[in-house]
């Protein structure tokens, strides 16, 4: 199968799951008395040099009911390497949706080396992306590459999805996993990680997902 149908069928996945479900309701920032607060540890990421610092962070996947399973997110931070830095950092939004944003650290850095001297660059797997609880199927390559008609490609097609959709709801309530639900999440962790205000940095889905950040947290953006 080739990566880009791979893509086309996660996507179908999750966007089948949220018409399916419902989606998730416009969610209240935490208050200063329950912020918490990120431990960060020195890591190495594959595919750079680079020492960095690394934690996960407890989120509630129900952020209405506010209990109940909650995601671990994965979370890298690469400082910057200025010993007098600036206090707003790079929070980097990945695309997809599906991608994972510390799977794009190496390919990321680079063209955001000039801006990582004084301030700090984010890199958050969006719940269900990466190792955020990472929501994805396999699907047997030889069976759909086999399939010539297109209404059997079709058919096949929404029955892997209606498949991976009742495998991965065992795990997850797929409602909380759309991008106002993320977005509540990157703010919870900016305010666990002690920043007042972030930069936005995206590329693709993750242009998106930074104007709803945006839209929702516009006190928080600096640009």
């Amino acid at each position: 199968m080739t990566s880009t149908f791979r893509k086309f069928l996660y996507a179908l996945a999750t966007l089948g799951a949220g018409l399916l479900f419902g989606c998730s309701g416009d969610q209240s920032p935490e208050t200063a008395a329950t912020i918490a607060t990120i431990a960060l540890k020195d890591c190495r990421v594959a595919g750079t040099d680079s020492a960095l610092k690394c934690a996960t962070f407890d989120v509630i996947e129900n952020r209405e009911t506010k209990s109940g399973r909650k995601i671990a997110l994965n979370l890298v931070v690469y400082p910057a390497s200025a010993r007098i830095k600036e206090p707003d950092p790079i929070f980097v939004f990945a695309g997809g949706p599906g991608q994972a944003a510390t799977d794009v650290i190496a390919a990321v850095m680079p063209p955001l080396s000039g801006l990582s001297t004084k301030r700090d660059i984010v890199f958050i797997d969006q719940r269900g992306t990466g190792k955020s609880n990472l929501l994805n199927c396999k699907f047997p390559d030889e069976e759909i590459a086999q399939i010539v008609s297109a209404e059997s490609r079709r058919n096949f097609t929404l029955t892997l999805v209606s498949d991976c959709r009742d495998l991965l709801s065992k795990r997850a309530d797929l409602t909380q996993y759309g991008t106002t639900a993320a977005m509540a999440d990157y703010d919870e962790v900016r305010a666990a990680l002690g920043y007042d205000k972030i930069n936005l940095w995206g590329a693709s889905y993750g242009t998106r997902s930074a104007q709803e950040y945006l839209r929702r947290y516009p006190d928080r953006v600096r640009t």
